[in-house]
């Protein structure tokens, strides 16, 4: 009888180290690469919260997870993964993120947010060139990691309201979006040129490169001071239509 009690308090002992563990003590045992910096680690590990992620000088704040303990039976680490808009974050996040022996998976994850901070925050060389603004959100419903990239993946982007200089003034130039989905193991998305830029591209994205094939057509009602820089740069097809093209292997 003594031995069951004495095995009974070391479980509920055991088990309140797991349930109670700080998530702190995890990230100062995890191997994390020396290119990330993780500062104002609280709660545990079940459900905690980050205050600040640094990637790269890519920084992150004000980061929280819940990690569901049923779905372990399974044989899936299932986590809810939140991440607060603010004046440090140039976006807002939402979702669930698995993983899993067979990869990572992601669901109904959802990002707002900023578009010029946003394109800042990741340093893209043609921002310098073409600054734009606006708001946009991208709505991953699911994407499943496979070969070589994934299994399985839809998902769409929209960005409102975007306006980007020419010169010294600011043009509006309406609305976009841009499909995702997985093409044999590849990452494709797609824009439809129903824009008023008509705008349309179609991006391969693949474990070895990128193929980018897209053209540019204005409409009426696109800026003209668009349409006049356009005639600069080069000339239209039969069709009106500005073809470019990229690719990296």
């Amino acid at each position: 009888m003594k031995f069951k009690l004495i095995s009974l308090v070391v479980i509920v002992y055991l088990g309140a180290l797991v349930v109670f563990l700080p998530a702190r003590m995890v990230t100062h045992w995890a191997p994390i690469p020396q290119s990330v910096h993780i500062s104002g680690v609280t709660g545990t590990i079940w459900n905690g919260t980050v205050d600040t992620v640094q990637v790269q000088g890519r920084v992150v704040k004000n980061i929280a997870w819940e990690i569901f303990p049923l779905a372990l039976f399974t044989g899936k680490l299932a986590t809810k993964v939140s991440v607060q808009s603010g004046q440090s974050n140039p976006f807002a996040l939402n979702g669930y993120v698995n993983a899993s022996m067979s990869g990572v998976s992601v669901e109904e994850l959802m990002v707002r947010g900023d578009l010029e901070k946003t394109v800042n925050w990741l340093d893209i060389p043609a921002a310098a060139l073409v600054p734009v603004r606006g708001e946009y959100t991208l709505h991953i419903e699911e994407f499943n990691q496979g070969q070589p990239l994934c299994s399985a993946l839809k998902g769409q982007g929209r960005a409102f309201d975007v306006t980007t200089r020419i010169g010294q003034s600011w043009e509006s130039v309406g609305d976009y979006q841009v499909t995702a989905q997985c093409d044999s193991g590849e990452v494709v998305l797609n824009m439809p040129e129903d824009n008023m830029l008509g705008i349309f591209f179609n991006l391969q994205l693949s474990n070895t490169g990128y193929t980018l094939n897209g053209h540019l057509k204005p409409t009426a009602q696109a800026p003209q001071v668009i349409r006049d820089a356009l005639r600069m740069v080069g000339n239209p097809n039969s069709q009106g239509q500005y073809i470019f093209s990229a690719e990296s292997r």
